[in-house]
C-alpha cells in the first residue's frame, strides 16, 4: 500500500514540473542537428562591400584574386553585386612543347643508313655526316681541307658544299641552302634532304617515327 502511495506522489511531482519520462528518453536518443556551415569572409571581401570607389573596389579585387590564388593555387573571379561572389577556376596551363626524337632513323632504299656521328636537327633541318651520305647514295667524293670544302660526283651530277657557306653548287650552278654545313664533334655535316636530291634521290619524312626515307633513281653500294 505504502509502494503505490509513493509512486502516485512521484508521478503527479513529474507531470507538476512538466517533465515526462517518456519525453526525456527521446530527447537523450534523439540525434543533434547539424549546424549550417558559415563561410568566413576575409578582410578583402568585407572591405569590398563598403567600398565605393571603382578605383579602390577593381583594387581590392585584384588583390583577392592574388590573395586565392596563393593560398589555394587555383585562378578564381570576382563578381560584385549585393554580396561578394568568389569564383574559383582552373588555371590554363601552358602547353607542353612537343619533344625532339633523340635518335633519327636514315633509311636508303629501306636499308639504315650506319654513322659514325648520329643525324641531329639544326634549325629544323636534319643534318648528317658527310662521308656517310655521300658514300651511302654511291657518290665519290674528295675533301679539300685547306678550303673546308666538299666535291662530290654520282654519274653526270656534281655537287660542291663548303663548310659556314649558305650556298652550294650543283653542276655548276648555285644554290641556296637552307641549312649550311657546319662541325659537330669535329665531324663535317651536311643537310640530308639537300645532298639526297642534289644526287638525283627523294626524301620523305616520317614524323611519327623519326625516319627519313630516302629513295634513289641509280643502284647505290
Amino acid at each position: 500500500m505504502n509502494k503505490k502511495i509513493v509512486s502516485s506522489l512521484l508521478a503527479a511531482t513529474l507531470l507538476a514540473g512538466g517533465t515526462s519520462v517518456f519525453a526525456q528518453t527521446a530527447d537523450a536518443t534523439a540525434k543533434p542537428q547539424k549546424q549550417e556551415s558559415t563561410t568566413k569572409k576575409t578582410g578583402l571581401e568585407n572591405a569590398l562591400e563598403h567600398v565605393k570607389n571603382e578605383t579602390a573596389r577593381q583594387h581590392i579585387m585584384d588583390n583577392i584574386e592574388k590573395q586565392w590564388k596563393a593560398t589555394t593555387g587555383d585562378s578564381v573571379t570576382v563578381t560584385t553585386g549585393d554580396s561578394v561572389t568568389v569564383t574559383p577556376g582552373k588555371e590554363d596551363k601552358p602547353k607542353e612543347e612537343a619533344k625532339k626524337p633523340s635518335v633519327i632513323v636514315i633509311k636508303i632504299n629501306g636499308k639504315i643508313m650506319i654513322t659514325n656521328q648520329k643525324p641531329i636537327i639544326i634549325n629544323n633541318r636534319t643534318v648528317v655526316p658527310l662521308r656517310s651520305i655521300f658514300e651511302s647514295l654511291g657518290a665519290e667524293i674528295k675533301w679539300d681541307a685547306k678550303k673546308q670544302t666538299v666535291y662530290a660526283t654520282k654519274g653526270n651530277r656534281k655537287v660542291m658544299i663548303k663548310i659556314g657557306d649558305q650556298n652550294a653548287v650543283v653542276n655548276g650552278k648555285k644554290v641556296k641552302l637552307n641549312q649550311k654545313a657546319t662541325i659537330v664533334n669535329n665531324r663535317t655535316m651536311v643537310p640530308l634532304r639537300f645532298v639526297s636530291e642534289a644526287l638525283g634521290a627523294s626524301v620523305e619524312w616520317d614524323a611519327k617515327n623519326a625516319t627519313v626515307h630516302i629513295k634513289t633513281t641509280i643502284k647505290t653500294n
